[in-house]
């Protein structure tokens, strides 16, 4: 299992995309991780508590942050590491694109026929 930033970037070699950039794209997956875990927390807590509660309002006014800070981060993301998401994207059509050809190749082979005593 890969856990650091590096590590899962040097498992991840992209053709086109410089280590650097791969480090960086992988400290805001990180990122974003954290802000959808501190997401999940707050309206886990707000989900528990009475909504007259001035703690209700804090904690969706907290939500509210959060929700704006993901969109944020996640469209920052996009922006800065298109080439990265491109790259993952044609990688993962091209695996679909050999998954079907084997599902293909399957079926075009003749079924064997039981033998008859």
């Amino acid at each position: 299992m890969c856990d650091s930033p590096e590590e899962r970037s040097m498992q991840q070699r992209l053709s086109k995309v410089k280590i650097s950039d791969l480090i960086d794209y992988f400290r805001g997956i990180d990122d974003l991780k954290y802000l959808c875990s501190d997401f999940l927390d707050c309206f886990d807590k707000e989900q528990k508590n009475p909504c007259n509660l001035p703690k209700y309002d804090l904690l969706m006014e907290k939500e509210a942050e959060l929700v704006k800070e993901i969109h944020d981060t996640a469209k920052e993301m996009i922006e800065n590491y298109a080439e990265i998401i491109l790259s993952y994207e044609e990688r993962a059509a091209e695996r679909e694109r050999k998954e079907q050809i084997e599902i293909i190749k399957r079926l075009e082979k003749k079924p064997k026929l039981p033998k008859v005593d």
